[in-house]
């Protein structure tokens, strides 16, 4: 009997020593090679229309520009990977953009491939998302432009140039 008591305190003794009591150690969970991590995407988009034209010199021609609405929409979906088996966790994204231009729209996506889909633009575009990323991605619209003809500038309102701007080591 007192041999069990002294067997007893010994393997209780050292926690009640350093004030503690005996708690289970739960293994922590590898990371899922499943999981790709993902990044931060900020988008923006500035709106400008062209409202009159100067001549400068023989021949060019400054454009006068007003900001403008710039209300917008784009669509993002993920780009499969030949080299991934399995199910594609990523899921297509809707963006919008508000009428004030410049406003950013942050969104968190998935490492790997996408796809923008500008419909308004009628524009596409592949990037790349890395672990980690924080990357900004620009649309910008110019409604109209100056045109020199002759002796004069003239403005062409019914042009329209839309741009998608991509950092060159994230183009797809």
């Amino acid at each position: 009997m007192l041999r069990t008591i002294a067997i007893g305190m010994l393997a209780v003794g050292p926690a009640l020593v350093l004030g503690r009591t005996a708690t289970p150690i739960t293994p922590q969970e590898p990371p899922s090679s499943l999981d790709p991590g993902g990044g931060e995407i900020t988008f923006t988009h500035v709106r400008n229309r062209v409202i009159a034209c100067t001549a400068k010199g023989a021949t060019a021609c400054i454009a006068q520009k007003e900001a403008a609405d710039a209300r917008t929409e784009i669509h993002l979906s993920p780009v499969a990977s030949p080299r991934i088996a399995g199910e594609d966790q990523r899921v297509p994204v809707d963006v919008s953009l508000s009428s004030v231009g410049g406003t950013p729209a942050t969104v968190k996506l998935g490492a790997g491939t996408w796809s923008l889909e500008w419909r308004e633009a009628n524009r596409h575009a592949k990037f790349e998302v890395m672990d980690g990323d924080a990357v900004a991605i620009r649309l910008s619209t110019q409604n109209g432009t100056c045109t020199k003809a002759k002796h004069e500038c003239v403005l062409k309102s019914t042009a329209t140039e839309r741009r998608i701007e991509l950092p060159k080591e994230r183009q797809r």
